[in-house]
């Protein structure tokens, strides 16, 4: 009766591992027109698990000579305050690892057209500054 048991909750297990969907890592990549035009302005790179919403895995944020990151990389550390998507926009707030101020806010919006695809957004920090930023990936 237990073999029985055992089998059938391994079965179980199996039917349901199979029915969760594999989700993809996206990574999305922005910059400012002054990172374009010159080694001054903002860039932000993040990576991202696909699903129905985005769920952030880490983003870096550069600067000029300042780096923030999600990830323990050498960088001032940050954390995920919090983030919504919805497929058109992508909403980040971000601060320092006791959640005490804001570091940044990431505001992305994106738009499609067949398989024309383009996101733009900015990016304020603080006391810093305030970015557009145009995107590559998704």
């Amino acid at each position: 009766m237990l073999a029985n048991i055992k089998k059938l909750l391994a079965s179980f297990v199996i039917i349901l591992a199979s029915s969760v969907p594999a989700w993809a890592t996206i990574d999305i990549f922005c910059q400012s027109n002054e990172a374009v035009s010159a080694n001054e302005g903002a860039s932000v790179a993040l990576n991202a698990f696909a699903g129905p919403e985005l769920l952030i895995n880490y983003i870096d944020i550069k600067i000029a000579d300042k780096h923030w990151s999600t990830k323990s990389n050498g960088a001032e550390p940050m954390s995920i305050m919090q983030s919504f998507s919805n497929g058109e926009s992508l909403i980040v707030d971000l601060s320092d690892p006791n959640v005490e101020r804001i570091i940044a806010k990431i505001r992305l919006f994106t738009a499609q057209e067949g398989y024309e695809i383009v996101t733009a957004g900015t990016l304020y920090l603080p006391k810093i500054g305030v970015y557009t930023l145009f995107c590559e990936g998704r």
